[in-house]
C-alpha cells in the first residue's frame, strides 16, 4: 500500500447537492494509490492563519488491485447557521477551484479489511 504525504491538486469540484461536494484530487508525479476499505486520509490546509486537519474517507479508489492517480472525496459542507459557525475545512473545500492544493497524509486507520477473504480486523487492542 502506497502512503501519501504531499500536496494534492484539485482537478474538479462537483456540487452533488446544496450541502455536499465531490472533490477529485490529483496525486503528484503521476504516483498511484489505492485506499483500503476502512482507512482514511488526513487532509490539512492553512485556513485564516490556522493549520486545520480533518480525516476523510475517500470514495475512490478503494480497490488496491487498481490504483489510480486521483482520489475522490465526498464532503458534507457545514455552513454557518445561527450561532453555529460552520465547518472550517468543509467550507474551505467548498471554495476550491481546479489547481488549488490540499495537504494529505495517509492512508491511516485501525480497521483493516482482508478483502480477498471477506474478513476484518483491528490494529489496536481496543477494537477486539
Amino acid at each position: 500500500m502506497t502512503r501519501i504525504r504531499s500536496k494534492l491538486t484539485c482537478l474538479q469540484t462537483v456540487h452533488e447537492s446544496h450541502d455536499t461536494i465531490r472533490l477529485r484530487l490529483q496525486l503528484p508525479d503521476a504516483r498511484k494509490v489505492g485506499i483500503p476499505v476502512g482507512q482514511h486520509l488526513l487532509v490539512g490546509a492553512d485556513i485564516e492563519g490556522e493549520f486545520v486537519v480533518r480525516p476523510y474517507t475517500p470514495i475512490a479508489p478503494v480497490d488496491l488491485r487498481r490504483p489510480s492517480e486521483t482520489i475522490e472525496l465526498l464532503v458534507k459542507v457545514y455552513k454557518p447557521h445561527g450561532a453555529r459557525p460552520g465547518g472550517k475545512m468543509s467550507m474551505f473545500m467548498d471554495k476550491m477551484k481546479p489547481g488549488d492544493k490540499l495537504k494529505v497524509k495517509g492512508p491511516a486507520g485501525h480497521i483493516v479489511s482482508a478483502q480477498a477473504r471477506g474478513m476484518w480486523w483491528c490494529t489496536r487492542t481496543a477494537c477486539s
